[in-house]
């Protein structure tokens, strides 16, 4: 009826009062409450702001000089993501969106985890450095590598597994059709190796800081963004010679194979870098270590690319709570064996065994 049809009207507009502005005001919510929680305990430990710059404190200029280096460093990943959303602008809008989705969805293990602990361990690797104590300086470096490694590889090849499923639970809803997920899933998978690096980068960047060195995370950083935007240009277009293709246009899906390209570089360089310039990061127990973790990682892909299709079966995937089901059930037994051969690997009469991520790679 005309009255029904209004009042369904009314209800639509108070729902879309904000429009895309919701988000927007979310996020600035949220970043308040982060500050107050924060703030809160610092000002009640005796904490007061005042304002004081003097530039004669050898501190105040030894932040000044360090502080344009680092801030171009971290800037660096950001730039490369503008640009080669910028170079997805040249195809369906849409495409800007799906590479946007796929980006975040796969930043997530690195923020959480890489960043994390980089953050965490980078005033202790500072105080080695302080204190001279180089071998202490590397065995941390080690330690905190090992830890990085162990918890975001199997993290990573969940996500690559069950990129279709993660895809379709946290978006599939609304005009985010099935084609719109094939191309955020395909975006996703050439993620991988961008997963990888970025979740060491952070690490490695401190490392340098803690060195007092802000040269050499800069310069690999800009180098960084050129080979990124060069490589996703490229895979992205193709590369034709007359009438012969000598490269496919991989489209928005090859600007995620540039980041991925442009990351292990990055990482590979600042690894090499860092070896070089203290002598030794403890390789033989990191390559050791590694070696041990890959062995599991596959025995734990294969247990779980073999279970998602083994409960399909018995749960209604096309639903939002099987697809929940399937990933978290499987990734549940993954994540067991995958726990369970590292603690076989670890375990020595001398020795106690202890569930914890720490205990592993301190083998």
């Amino acid at each position: 009826t005309p009255s029904n049809s209004s009042a369904a009207s009314d209800v639509y507009k108070r729902q879309d009062k904000y429009g895309i502005l919701a988000p927007a005001w979310g996020a600035v919510a949220g970043a308040c409450m982060h500050m107050l929680i924060q703030a809160i305990p610092v000002f009640s430990l005796g904490y007061r702001y005042y304002f004081a710059l003097d530039f004669k404190n050898k501190g105040v200029r030894e932040i000044g000089r360090l502080m344009l280096p680092r801030t171009i460093g971290l800037a660096a990943h950001q730039v490369s993501i503008v640009i080669i959303i910028a170079i997805a602008s040249l195809y369906d809008p849409a495409d800007i969106a799906l590479f946007n989705f796929a980006n975040n969805i796969a930043a997530f293990i690195p923020s959480v985890f890489g960043v994390t602990l980089a953050i965490a361990v980078f005033p202790t690797l500072t105080e080695k450095i302080a204190q001279s104590q180089k071998e202490s300086f590397i065995k941390t470096f080690s330690l905190i590598f090992r830890q990085i490694f162990f918890i975001v590889m199997p993290l990573m090849i969940l996500l690559v597994l069950f990129r279709a499923q993660v895809v379709r639970i946290l978006l599939g809803s609304g005009y985010f059709d099935w084609e719109n997920t094939i191309v955020t899933a395909s975006i996703l998978g050439m993620l991988a190796l961008y997963i990888f690096a970025q979740s060491f980068i952070p690490l490695l960047a401190r490392s340098f800081y803690a060195l007092k060195d802000t040269r050499t995370p800069v310069i690999v950083s800009i180098v960084g963004i050129f080979i990124t935007i060069l490589f996703g240009y490229i895979l992205a277009t193709g590369v034709s010679f007359g009438d012969r293709e000598i490269i496919p246009s991989f489209g928005v899906i090859g600007l995620g194979i540039g980041l991925s390209i442009g990351s292990i570089i990055h990482f590979l360089w600042l690894i090499f870098s860092l070896r070089k310039k203290i002598g030794t990061i403890d390789d033989i127990r990191i390559l050791t270590n590694i070696s041990k973790i890959i062995f599991a990682m596959i025995v734990m892909g294969l247990v779980v690319q073999s279970g998602k299709y083994l409960i399909e079966p018995w749960i209604d995937t096309s639903t939002r709570l099987g697809l929940i089901i399937q990933v978290g059930v499987v990734s549940l037994v993954g994540l067991s064996i995958y726990l369970g051969l590292s603690l076989i690997h670890i375990s020595e009469p001398t020795r106690p065994l202890y569930i914890s991520y720490a205990v592993f790679c301190l083998k």
